[in-house]
């Protein structure tokens, strides 16, 4: 992943490091007199810079990961099957499971970069504040799941829920990887922000809308798409769509 999240780490580490010389985090202040060009604002804060360095190294880390699972993880979107094998293998799910939580600093830093996520909140913070924020709602959203997932579990298809409740984490590493790819081609082609961020959000919608679909599949056994199709609500558009709300609502 090193390389491929080029536009943060291109401009965030070469920023952080001269703002690290200086010893001082931008305020809001700081920031309402600043150009006007949010990229070189975000890229100036030295604890995003510090970030930037961790998703590196994990993205370093990562590389071997990837390889091992990458035909699994695309898979998942060909069909259940791939799902099915990775599943039932301890050492690939753990491996996936790993990755599935490694991933979510590289994405929540594009999400403050980009503002994909953005309530009232966060007007006129730190960009520092505004990726811890969004690594806060990205874990809230993965514990309302969670416990959704624990909740509604249906009795007559365990085996197919286990499998489909796996599908997101899959989904989820999809995203962040095709999102650091867009992110590098975006760093050297000068593609606008509001462009990159158009592009991002239809790359995250359209990953969903598949695992959504894929996770139909698995859960219509013998024919049940209806209660498939009620448990599917429960277990992805629940958490997605309070998600959504908060960020027109707040």
């Amino acid at each position: 992943m090193p390389g491929l999240f080029s536009e943060i780490a291109l401009d965030g580490i070469r920023n952080a490091s001269e703002a690290f010389l200086g010893g001082t985090v931008p305020d809001a202040g700081s920031l309402a007199e600043a150009a006007g060009d949010f990229g070189n604002v975000w890229a100036a804060d030295p604890i995003n810079g510090a970030f930037v360095v961790a998703a590196t190294i994990i993205g370093i880390f990562s590389l071997n990961l990837l390889y091992t699972l990458i035909p699994y993880l695309f898979g998942a979107l060909t069909g259940w099957k791939a799902t099915a094998r990775l599943n039932q293998s301890m050492r690939l799910s753990r491996e996936r499971n790993i990755l599935f939580h490694l991933a979510f600093l590289p994405f929540c830093l594009i999400s403050s970069r980009f503002s994909l996520y953005h309530i009232g909140i966060m007007d006129g913070m730190p960009p520092h504040m505004v990726t811890l924020i969004s690594l806060g709602v990205a874990f809230i959203y993965l514990g309302v799941r969670q416990l959704l997932a624990v909740f509604f579990a249906p009795s007559y298809c365990m085996e197919q829920w286990k499998i489909a409740k796996t599908n997101l984490p899959n989904g989820f590493i999809l995203i962040t990887l095709l999102a650091i790819i867009y992110c590098g081609i975006a760093a050297f082609a000068g593609i606008p922000d509001d462009t990159s961020r158009r592009v991002l959000l239809y790359i995250a919608a359209i990953v969903f809308i598949v695992i959504f679909y894929r996770n139909f599949e698995i859960l219509s056994w013998k024919g049940r798409r209806f209660k498939g199709f009620l448990y599917l609500c429960a277990l992805e558009l629940a958490p997605s769509i309070l998600l959504v709300a908060s960020a027109i609502i707040f």
